[in-house]
């Protein structure tokens, strides 16, 4: 299963994925894809659009924590993306909102 914590205080947001889905095997499995595309977007943006941002990316880890004027708007989109994905595949995502503002993993 696939874990993503988040929270946002204004114009600054966190976000950690972890795990895999689990959905299917390796390299065929469609929730991973769409998880892994909704994140390489996310971080995409924040790179290009927002005045401070950090992220690691690992192998079945993504963390990020960015500030900036369009931040929110930006990530609101993509945890749309992932609420979708919730939705339908509840046995493979799971998305919660985090308990404080987590500035490195």
């Amino acid at each position: 299963m696939t874990k993503i914590t988040y929270f946002e205080d204004g114009d600054e947001i966190s976000v950690d994925i972890t795990g895999h889905a689990g959905y299917a095997k390796k390299d065929m499995d469609i929730v991973c894809s769409a998880i892994s595309m909704l994140a390489c977007t996310l971080l995409n943006y924040l790179s290009i659009d927002s005045d401070e941002f950090n992220y690691i990316q690992q192998e079945g880890h993504v963390w990020a924590n960015a500030k900036g004027t369009n931040v929110p708007t930006a990530f609101h989109v993509i945890m749309t993306g992932y609420h979708l994905l919730e939705d339908n595949y509840p046995e493979h995502i799971e998305v919660a909102r985090g308990c404080c503002m987590q500035r490195s993993p």
